[in-house]
């Protein structure tokens, strides 16, 4: 899985980010100048012997690197010492092949960082290397990086307190500034912790380390607004992902009761009458539970490989991954479940429909989840899971325990970090396996009651709302219940808990990594924050639990694992801190500002004719009914009657098209991107386009706008729509970005708006200020009108050929916003997109790889055991973000390192072209996407048409009816 899904985890904001952002990608902060001086003037310092054991001079240089200084100062912790070298006739020298090494493991040498100032024509290149070291009697070093490795003695430690700090602080000026700290995103918690450890330890300032500058940001804005196409935005809202209850660390007890829940009101459900039904299996499933409905084991199989090649969700599809969290494989562990084996044993012929079911959507830190079965046949249901159940069990030795509710027995087994949590129970003719106990009493209430999802109004109402379509193959549905289950205060309050619980756990395991590689005695909890290597603060929890040492890892005592901890539900909350009460009752604040009524959401997948050989097609069609319709009041107010024209021109990569009102006539508005092709060249690893595109972008120079009727009344209406989204969506999305910048643009220049395509410019290089505005507001601003269109943008090419391609056509079914997404694998651009995607995948590996490998010599340990040590800290696998396979290999300096398959076969050359072997897999996978939004007066429907390249043909899967 690792391999296919970093590749796919792409996503159309990805895409769309080299289309429009391609400027901004993977460029590295630069650091601060340095203060201490040139190497070639090091000032006063303390010249000690340095004799040399063992330096045999490699094959392509003549003469040997001088060592012009070699000190070294004891301390506590750990000593310091530095060795200065000029060089002669040394090629290609690099900080990332310089490492100072030891054969002790009782006497590392730890943590080192050098600086090499390159040779002018009058001058030798010099180097710089200190690093930290344990004791205070001589030792030998191996000195990597110039040739063939050299050997040097350090025949004498000296005792002098005020130069070891001076030179401790160079140090650490050098290791925080080091390129090697530049680490994915995925990694800085681990990249953090060496940071505030040393500074603990060393008691030195821990900097702020700036992060890399990326268009993550912008991406997940684009991809933010791709959600309220598809209906998702309303999601996110109502479970307020971006506000979080606050944790301290400092000392304080929960003494406080649990504050009142959100008080929301529910929406208006029309009313169907008593004849209309639903699928049997929805009664049984608790109203508070996310519902996805798959009829069989092997549609399950079918919707999770369309997530895999989609990115591995319907949403977070943004950036490059460095680590692969492994949550399918994670889960079906967990429950014993492997659906291909019960598949092959038979469970689609023994069931009459199927679902997964859940009490929450934390899947990063352990969700609550299970598998629901109906069938006639319960005993066949429970031998054919049981195979995987009792597998595990006599593998792990594990026990099974029981416990009774409601009159019925739910069987379990489990390991002490949830590794493996599963819960099997059945009522009637429904069977439950699930990995959370509350899930498992709630099942049995519905099941005892009655009063499932299947009798909420709101459900029958969803369901009676949603287009015939004989090609279903699973459905989705978010409820009411479930939405107010996720801003309890309970929910909030553990939820928060838990996020800091991981990063008590994260920590631990890497102290615990850390303090045996440097052969520290004392490894227990409390010895390791005695010794620094954890905060003074670490032993404090608000709730009373802790962090345990395992001989096989780390648990928290209340919740269980990195990646497996106890779901929600079943983690009790009956007190909390004072900090807790007000952070939630600001929580409670911003969500009835924001949401005074939550929206039951509702999505269908079909799966319909392959549109050609060796592709598939799909249909997603998505509803929030009924929705809060003061929410939407704003686009109604300005969005069009919905409608069967859309406005269409045949070369455009991407598109975008609406109607917006206006008396007598509503105005047509289409914004695109035309495809072309980028001539490109790569300089220093950086992919730069050329020709026109040169200094420019590719979406910069392609994009235009185009509106109907012209002129300057339209233009003003859709001014007037920026200025009034801006203010009243409040969550920062890339539409509400996009239109602040519009707004802008119109009340600086008193010009008329002839450039909504700079406009996009703006966001696209995030670039919003009024300098840049005024810049605008002075281009060429042609301007063709004819017809009543009038088209905008930079490139008189573009406009000529987008106003002799324009056309209204009729559509076979009515929207207010159509949306589409072309083939990109064939069109004109792609050669320049997947350079620059590889390219960026490649600086992410890169950096990824010389971090383990440089954390391996900086503890002096096989880099295979950090490896190991990193992915148990981060819960995932590190993987190669250009889909290669990360392996080891010996180095020239006889070093044991990792490298990718992929990015090592263009090695160092920066100029080379991209790897014949690399594939852009979303690319590869996607052949059209269509998007059809429409606000009706009960509905909010969005119509999402994904055509795929897949070999797999769909004649196996089973058909949904009620």
């Amino acid at each position: 899985m690792s391999k296919r899904c970093n590749s796919h985890n792409v996503g159309i904001a990805t895409i769309l980010s080299f289309l429009l952002f391609e400027g901004s990608i993977n460029t590295f902060a630069d650091g601060p100048p340095d203060p201490l001086g040139d190497l070639s003037n090091p000032g006063e310092s303390r010249v000690q012997e340095a004799t040399i054991i063992d330096h045999r001079i490699s094959s392509s240089s003549n003469v040997t690197p001088a060592i012009l200084e070699l000190v070294a100062y004891s301390g506590e912790p750990l000593s310091v010492g530095r060795i200065h070298l000029k060089l002669a006739d040394i090629t290609e020298l690099r900080n990332d092949r310089i490492a100072v090494l030891t054969k002790s493991h009782e006497r590392p040498i730890l943590y080192f960082t050098s600086k090499v100032e390159k040779a002018s024509p009058e001058t030798q290149s010099e180097a710089e290397v200190i690093f930290l070291f344990k004791g205070k009697e001589p030792f030998s070093v191996t000195l990597t990086g110039f040739g063939d490795p050299i050997e040097i003695r350090v025949s004498r430690v000296i005792d002098d307190q005020r130069a070891h700090r001076d030179l401790l602080k160079k140090w650490w000026f050098y290791f925080t500034n080091d390129d090697v700290l530049t680490v994915a995103e995925e990694l800085e918690t681990v990249r953090d912790y060496f940071l505030d450890m040393l500074a603990r330890r060393m008691q030195l300032e821990r900097p702020n380390r700036r992060r890399r500058r990326r268009s993550t940001d912008l991406e997940r804005q684009f991809e933010r607004s791709v959600e309220m196409l598809f209906g998702f935005e309303s999601v996110r809202l109502a479970m307020m992902t971006d506000e979080e209850v606050k944790q301290s660390r400092q000392p304080e007890e929960a003494i406080y009761p649990l504050p009142r829940p959100i008080q929301i009101a529910s929406v208006t459900t029309p009313f169907l009458g008593s004849n209309f039904q639903v699928e049997p299996i929805a009664s049984a499933v608790p109203p508070e539970c996310f519902y996805l409905r798959c009829g069989r084991i092997q549609n399950y199989l079918w919707v999770r490989d369309l997530l895999m090649g989609w990115g591995g969700g319907m949403s977070d599809i943004v950036a490059v991954k460095n680590v692969d969290p492994e949550l399918r494989s994670r889960y079906e562990r967990q429950l014993c479940f492997s659906p291909r084996q019960i598949v092959e044993k038979g469970i689609d012929e023994v069931i009459s429909d199927c679902a997964l079911i859940g009490t929450d959507l934390e899947f990063e830190n352990g969700a609550g989840l299970g598998i629901l079965f109906e069938s006639d046949h319960e005993d066949d249901v429970s031998r054919i899971l049981g195979i995987g159940w009792h597998e595990t069990k006599n593998q792990l030795g594990l026990k099974q325990t029981s416990e009774q509710y409601q009159g019925r027995n739910i069987w379990k087994v489990s390991t002490p970090d949830n590794r493996i949590r599963c819960l099997y129970t059945s009522r009637g003719k429904y069977s439950l396996l699930t990995n959370c106990q509350h899930l498992a009493h709630r099942f049995l209430d519905t099941a005892e009651s009655g009063r499932g999802l299947g009798g909420l109004p709101e459900y029958q109402y969803a369901c009676s709302q949603v287009p015939k379509n004989r090609n279903k193959v699973a459905s989705i549905y978010l409820s009411d219940p479930f939405f107010r289950s996720v801003t309890t205060p309970a929910y909030r309050i553990e939820n928060a808990r838990r996020k800091l619980a991981r990063r008590d756990l994260e920590q631990l395991t890497l102290a615990r990594f850390v303090a045996s590689a440097e052969s520290h005695a004392d490894q227990s909890l409390e010895g390791l924050v005695r010794s620094r290597f954890l905060p003074s603060f670490f032993l404090d929890r608000a709730d009373g639990s802790t962090s345990l040492l395992l001989d096989d890892g780390v648990v928290d005592s209340l919740r269980g694992g990195i990646g497996t901890f106890l779901p929600i539900a079943d983690v009790p909350v009956n007190s909390v801190t004072k900090e807790e009460l007000n952070s939630y009752q600001q929580f409670t604040a911003a969500y009835s500002r924001q949401w005074r009524r939550v929206d039951p959401v509702i999505v269908t997948i079909s799966a319909e004719e392959p549109p050609a050989e060796g592709q598939n097609r799909v249909l997603l069609d998505i509803g929030v009914t009924p929705y809060a319709r003061q929410e939407y009041a704003f686009l109604t107010r300005y969005l069009g009657e919905e409608h069967r024209t859309q406005t269409v021109k045949k070369s455009d990569l991407l598109s975008l098209s609406a109607t917006l009102k206006n008396f007598p006539e509503p105005y047509n508005v289409r914004l695109g991107i035309q495809d072309d092709e980028v001539p490109f060249r790569i300089r220093d690893g950086v992919v730069e386009p050329m020709g026109r595109f040169e200094g420019s972008s590719f979406g910069r120079q392609n994009s235009y706008a185009a509106i109907r009727p012209g002129g300057l009344q339209g233009l003003k209406l859709l001014e007037q729509f920026a200025s009034n989204f801006q203010n009243e969506i409040a969550p920062k999305n890339f539409i509400r970005i996009l239109v602040k910048h519009i707004a802008k643009a119109v009340r600086v220049s008193q010009f008329v708006f002839a450039t909504p395509t700079q406009r996009l410019v703006l966001l696209f290089q995030s670039m919003a200020s009024s300098d840049r505005a005024r810049q605008l507001a002075n281009i060429d601003r042609k301007e063709i009108e004819a017809g009543n269109w009038s088209v905008y943008g930079q490139s008189a090419a573009v406009r000529d050929q987008v106003f002799n391609e324009l056309a209204l056509e009729s559509t076979s079914r009515s929207a207010q916003v159509f949306f589409a997404l072309d083939d990109v694998r064939s069109s004109q651009v792609f050669p320049y997109l997947r350079t620059s995607r590889y390219y960026q995948c490649k600086q992410d590996s890169d950096a990824t790889i010389q971090f383990l490998n440089r954390t391996s010599m900086w503890l002096n340990v096989s880099v295979q055991r950090v490896r190991d040590t990193l992915e148990k800290s981060i819960g995932g696998k590190v993987v190669c973000a250009a889909g290669g396979t990360i392996q080891q290999l010996q180095s020239e300096a006889g070093l044991v390192v990792l490298t990718s398959t992929m990015t090592k076969l263009n090695g160092d050359d920066p100029e080379i072209v991209v790897p014949e072997a690399y594939r852009f897999e979303f690319l590869e996978w996607l052949r059209r996407l269509e998007v059809e939004f429409t606000l009706k007066a009960e509905k909010l429907h969005a119509r999402v048409q994904v055509d795929y390249s897949s070999p797999d043909q769909h004649d196996t899967l089973h058909v949904l009816v009620p």
